[in-house]
């Protein structure tokens, strides 16, 4: 399933020190993957600080993410799942982030609908707040 999309950028973690911590931890891969350039990171706090916790789309679930001019140089997500959940600035808590990329906006929002699967299946979103290890996470989404 969506396995493949997230290719070695599956993790689950303990914790994060923070929220800006965890976003890190989430946007890491792709930058190791060379998807985004180091300063895509900060375009995410930046849009943070301009804009509040825009990136909680649901209960527990953030989608960090930044333009593309912000350091973009491909398309793919990373998915982190933190065993004890993090308090962002507006007083929500997040335990699974969902790091996008996309280097245009016709790709953010291919992105954006192969997600929507994801997000739209309670079932699954229930296993994957479950899973206590990276194993588990990758297996549940094969």
């Amino acid at each position: 399933m969506l396995n493949t999309a997230f290719g070695n950028r599956i993790a689950v973690i303990d914790r994060a020190q923070d929220w800006k911590d965890a976003i890190r931890l989430s946007v890491e891969p792709l930058i190791a993957d060379g998807l985004a350039e180091s300063r895509y990171l900060d375009g995410i706090y930046n849009n943070l600080a301009q804009n509040g916790d825009y990136i909680i789309i649901a209960p527990g679930v953030a989608i960090p993410h930044a333009r593309p001019e912000n350091g973009a140089r491909g398309t793919g997500f990373s998915m982190i799942k933190l065993n004890k959940a993090v308090t962002f600035s507006e007083g929500e808590d997040v335990e699974l982030l969902v790091a996008l990329v996309a280097s245009g906006s016709d790709e953010h929002v291919d992105l954006l609908t192969e997600l929507s699967e994801l997000f739209l299946d309670d079932d699954l979103m229930e296993r994957i707040k479950n899973a206590k290890t990276t194993q588990a996470l990758k297996e549940i989404l094969k």
